[in-house]
Formats: structure tokens, sequence, C-alpha cells
């Protein structure tokens, strides 16, 4: 028992003020990467290969940090900085989700183009990452008519990393397929095809179904605001085979909108559909509960509807209190 003291100090003694997993600049004054991840891509050159020096077994000290610090990672980092036996297990855990966002007074070489250049400085961060965010949360890179090439560059050489353990990307980029190079598009749709993807979640982005034809293992498919999905104007059997996804998520939509998606155009196939999330305005719900074809309310488990109720006076609506059926 007394072995575990040495241990358990060294898990919750070492606390750093720093920022958590993510990209995201700490403020307009820190605009560089969150301070945790710099640190373990700095360690992470190092090599696996560490001599186990620590008086508890490797499972144990694992368990221990995925029971008591899964979500502290403040301890974290300090440990994957003092600990080179725990060093390639905590970098993995630091690593695995990244956000890459943009703030509001942007400088001159974008987080995505800084972030491209360390990919290209530490490839082996991208045998790490899990969750991918890639969020211009203020239009300051897509406003401009034309994207910069520096930007075009950026985009186009983080996409076509080979991401073998990307389970999740989530884009948040205010702009319509067609007006976006063909570099980026060309590097969107090769990542849409990572045979690890299992999740795509888009804010702003309207893009056509064809370019999602390819993710044969996508689980989870989510259309947040503003993004939407153009469909084909004849029947595509072949990519409905392809496309069945488990999980389907609209915030918002409309019945019009969801007709399409399930109409005989779609190249959709809810068949596999489990679980189905929609925010639509109050008074036209049953229009769209009623436009669910029959085959898919028999795999259906879960359903979940946020009414969205407008205010006569804005013009504008609010979420209600999702409900689940």
């Amino acid at each position: 028992m007394t072995s575990t003291i040495p241990l358990t100090a060294a898990l919750h003694g070492l606390a750093l003020q720093v920022q958590p997993h993510d990209l995201i600049p700490t403020d307009n004054n820190e605009r560089g990467f969150g301070r945790s991840v710099l640190d373990a891509i700095s360690r992470a050159r190092s090599q696996d290969t560490v001599k186990w020096t620590l008086p508890l077994p490797e499972d144990l000290a694992y368990h221990i940090i995925d029971t008591y610090l899964a979500d502290d990672f403040t301890t974290i980092r300090s440990l994957s900085l003092t600990s080179r036996c725990l060093t390639p297990y905590c970098r993995r855990l630091l690593l695995r989700a990244l956000r890459v966002a943009t703030i509001r007074h942007e400088r001159k070489d974008t987080p995505f183009e800084r972030f491209a250049a360390l990919l290209k400085e530490s490839p082996h961060v991208i045998k790490l990452v899990e969750e991918l965010q890639i969020m211009d949360r203020h239009s300051t890179v897509t406003l401009p008519k034309e994207w910069r090439s520096g930007l075009t560059t950026a985009m186009h050489t983080i996409f076509t990393r080979k991401w073998t353990c990307l389970r999740r990307l989530h884009l948040r980029i205010h702009d319509n397929w067609e007006d976006m190079p063909k570099a980026v598009r060309n590097a969107l749709t090769q990542a849409f095809t990572l045979t690890s993807l299992q999740e795509l979640a888009f804010v702003g982005l309207k893009l056509p179904i064809s370019a999602l034809c390819k993710s044969s293992n996508l689980l989870t498919l989510e259309l947040l605001r503003d993004s939407s999905v153009t469909l084909p104007t004849a029947p595509a059997p072949a990519l409905g085979q392809a496309l069945a996804p488990q999980t389907l998520v609209l915030k918002p939509t409309t019945p019009a909108e969801f007709r399409q998606l399930v109409s005989a155009h779609s190249p959709l196939n809810l068949t596999r559909l489990l679980h189905f999330t929609f925010e639509t305005p109050r008074d036209v719900v049953e229009n769209v509960l009623q436009t669910l074809p029959t085959k898919v309310c028999y795999s259906l488990k879960t359903l979940k509807v946020s009414l969205l109720h407008q205010n006569s006076r804005a013009g504008m609506y609010f979420v209600l209190s999702p409900r689940a059926i």
C-alpha cells in the first residue's frame, strides 16, 4: 500500500494553470496554441519505448488516470512533462481531441495555416488525433469572396494528411461548396473517405450529398445551423447503399427539407437509422413526423425533437426544451 503514495502525489499534486486539450487561442493577447498541446507535441517527438520505473504496474497506473483524471488536462499535462514513463499515454489523452478556431480579430496568418505548419513539423501528431474541429467562428476566413492562396494550401495540407485514428470531423465553415477552391474541395472529399471516420458534423457549409458518397463507414451525420446538403435530381441507388448513417441530426429543419432527405431521389439509406434528432418550428412538427417513412419508424430507437418558437416581435426563433419520444 505504501508504494501508491508517490504515484498518488504525482497524479494529484502537480497542478499547473493551462488550457485543456484544444488548439484554440486562450485570449486576444495570447494567440498561440494551447500550452498543453505544444508541450505534448514536443514530448511526443521522443521515442515511445521507455523503461517503466514507477512503483506501480503500468495497467494500474493507466487505470488510475482513466478513472480519476480523464478530464483533468492540467494534471495530465503535468504528468506528461514530469514522468517519461507516462508521457506516451498522457500525450494521447492530450492530443486525441483538437480544436482549431479563429478569433474575431485574426492576424494575417490564420490558425489553420499555423496548424498546417505544425503538422508538417510534427507529423506524428496525426496518428494520435481522434476528433478534429475546424472552426471559422467569426467568418474571418471565408468572408472574403476569394480564398487566399496560403489558406487554400493550409486547408489542403490539413485534410490530405493520413489521419489513421480520426473518428470525428467537425467543420464550421460558412461557405458554399461550389465557391470553395477546387483544391480544398478535393482535400475534403479525400478526408471524407478515411476508413476510421465515423462521425461528420457541419455548421454553415452547404455541400452536395455526392461529396459524402464514399463515406461508407459513416455512422453519424449532423447538419447544424445553416448547413445543408443538395440532392441529385435523379435517383441514385448506388449511393444509397454506401451512405447509411445510424444517427442523423438536423438543427434546424423544415418539412420540405426533410421530405427531400427521405425522398426516393435521396441517396441516403435510412433503413439503418437508429437515432434521429431535429429542430423545427412547433407549428410544423407534425408535418415533419408524418414525413418519416414507415421503414424508418421500425428501425428507430430514439427520437428527440426540439421545438422552435418564434418571437413575434423580433421575428426570431428560440429553442424550447427538447423532447424525447
